[in-house]
Parts: structure tokens; C-alpha cells; sequence
């Protein structure tokens, strides 16, 4: 199109007509995500798992409190929450854990990221082949004993 006026293109709208100005959906901070995974992320199945499990998951850890949940891989990410009485912004971390067959088993804990941290520390970083199995379990909390904590266990046999 030939502007021989020297008009800019916003000269060239309407006035009655509003002007849509693009926004970005989100910030630098907001797409910068801290997370680790002992998935390679260089397949497709790896990022799908992932993406899959955070938007979607499978299982709620808690659910299976008492129960056997055998893995391979972990997914771990910083996120930020907002209690809703106080307004409040805390930290947390959202644990991801994967199945043989890529189930996802997901919680946001304290008590299941220590207990993850000391797994590393005990049995190594995943992947683990062959899978670790793990009871989840409600412990009374110390601090408050109005409150339980989720943590993992190992069965021994």
C-alpha cells in the first residue's frame, strides 16, 4: 500500500473505530520456570509427559496414602502460592512423580520434597531401573499438631 500523504497507518483507522493494542500474555518472570526432571526432555513423549502431568495428572499423591506407588522419573517446580484467607505469597514445590508406563502421581509438599531430596540423597538420581517404590503416608506434623504432613515412605521387603 502507497502512502503518498506520509500518513502513519494509525492516521489511517477510523476514529470510531477502537484500536486493540497487543499485550503480552505473560512476563519474562512468568514463562522463566524453575523446575528439574530427571527426564531427558529431548523426546516428545518426555515433554508430553510433563506438560500432560502438570495440566492433567493422573493421580493425586494423596490419594494413595497407604498405597504402593512404583516410579522412574521426577518432575520438580518452584511455584507460588496465595493463601486465600491472609493474601499471603509462599513458596512451594510442585512434585511430579512418573510411573513405568508414564502415569503421573503429583502433590504439592513440603513433606514430599523433603522426602524426595532424601531419596536422592539415599538411592541416587533418578532415572531408577529398576522402579523405586514408595508408600505415601500422613504424619503428624511438629510444628502444629493440628496439621498432617505427606511424606514417603520405603517398603523394606
Amino acid at each position: 500500500m502507497e502512502n503518498n500523504d506520509q500518513n502513519t497507518m494509525l492516521d489511517m483507522v477510523p476514529e470510531q473505530q477502537a484500536l486493540v493494542v497487543a499485550q503480552p500474555l505473560f512476563t519474562p518472570q512468568e514463562i522463566a520456570v524453575s523446575s528439574w526432571t530427571s527426564l531427558s526432555m529431548t523426546t516428545h513423549r518426555d515433554k508430553a509427559m510433563v506438560f500432560n502431568a502438570i495440566s492433567n495428572p493422573d493421580h493425586k499423591i494423596i490419594d494413595f496414602v497407604g498405597k504402593k506407588i512404583e516410579f522412574v522419573d521426577v518432575y520438580a517446580q518452584a511455584e507460588k502460592f496465595v493463601d486465600d484467607e491472609s493474601g499471603e505469597i509462599s513458596d512451594g514445590t510442585r512434585v511430579i512423580l512418573f510411573g513405568v508406563n508414564g502415569e503421573s502421581y503429583t502433590c504439592v509438599s513440603g513433606g514430599i520434597k523433603r522426602s524426595i531430596q532424601a531419596l536422592f540423597a539415599t538411592f541416587g538420581i533418578p532415572p531408577y531401573n529398576p522402579p523405586l517404590a514408595v508408600i505415601p503416608a500422613l504424619v503428624r506434623s511438629t510444628m502444629d499438631a493440628k496439621k498432617n504432613i505427606l511424606k514417603l515412605n520405603i517398603p523394606i521387603d
